[in-house]
């Protein structure tokens, strides 16, 4: 009896231990080849894209285990590059002077994206969204108007519905997605292009502006004030061929889920 309780202690033991090491091989198997370095960080810097005047740096070592914790679980994705601008660029700082960056994309989870990270050697990683909402929190980007690109697309559609077409083939209006410096640091990259895609204008052919490009019409906006269910934006539309200005305000509301534009103004300058 005694022989066969110490085989089943022994057993028991080689067991547990056998299964402690396979958890943690487990664990681990869910980690990145730079997860052992990202720990030792001692800051984190996270840079817009689109403003590099907005900025913001993880100092609190509970909050920065947390980030790399994040990235460090994230699975490598093989596929299609992202085509469009990252949102940002995270660095973290490594005690012997050492910094590795990575470019991050919002929203892609809510845009059906498989990619949102980009490491310094080109690999491609998807990493799971609460790392947006760390930053959504950091920038206060939850005050910014909701349902936010179908306001800017309800605005603009507006906006170039009231132009005068071309008599002769098709009038070609360039966007400057980038015009509102305001609120272009608060948009995600993914998000510029549903405000696009979301201009409805019959008659019209709605395209991005590029410098260089030929238009019968270039269309700027600013955001002149903002809250989640209220904002005054002002769309300006300049004819190529005559350089007449056309300008129109507006003063939407959010009702239920859908944006009222309410255009207050609406005046022409030649």
């Amino acid at each position: 009896m005694k022989k066969i309780g110490a085989v089943l202690l022994f057993i028991s033991v080689m067991f547990v231990v056998c299964s402690c090491d396979y958890m943690e091989l487990s664990f681990n198997r869910g980690k990145n080849p730079f997860a052992d370095q990202l720990i030792n960080a001692s800051r984190i810097i996270f840079t817009n894209c689109k403003d590099n005047a907005l900025k913001f740096t993880v100092s609190d070592p509970k909050v920065i285990k947390q980030i790399v914790d994040i990235t460090s679980k994230s699975r490598e994705v093989e596929g299609l590059a992202p085509d469009v601008k990252p949102d940002y660029k995270i660095e973290f700082y490594l005690p012997n002077g050492r910094v590795i960056s990575f470019d991050y994309w919002m929203g892609a989870a809510e845009n059906n994206k498989e990619i949102n990270l980009k490491e310094e050697k080109g690999k491609y990683y998807m990493v799971q969204g609460s790392l947006d909402t760390y930053i959504i929190n950091s920038i206060k980007m939850y005050e910014r108007p909701e349902k936010f690109d179908k306001l800017y697309s309800a605005c603009l559609s507006e906006s170039i519905s009231l132009l005068k077409k071309d008599e002769d083939g098709s009038t070609t209006v360039g966007v400057d997605i980038n015009s509102d410096r305001k609120m272009r640091k608060y948009t995600m990259s993914y998000e510029l292009r549903k405000i696009l895609n979301g201009i409805k204008a019959e008659g019209f052919d709605v395209v991005p502006y590029s410098e260089g490009g030929e238009y019968s019409y270039i269309v700027s906006f600013i955001t002149n004030m903002y809250n989640p269910t209220k904002a005054k934006i002002t769309v300006e539309a300049v004819r190529v061929s005559d350089k007449t200005k056309k300008t129109f305000v507006f003063e939407p509301k959010l009702t239920g889920s859908t944006w009222t534009t309410n255009r207050v103004i609406e005046s022409e300058k030649e």
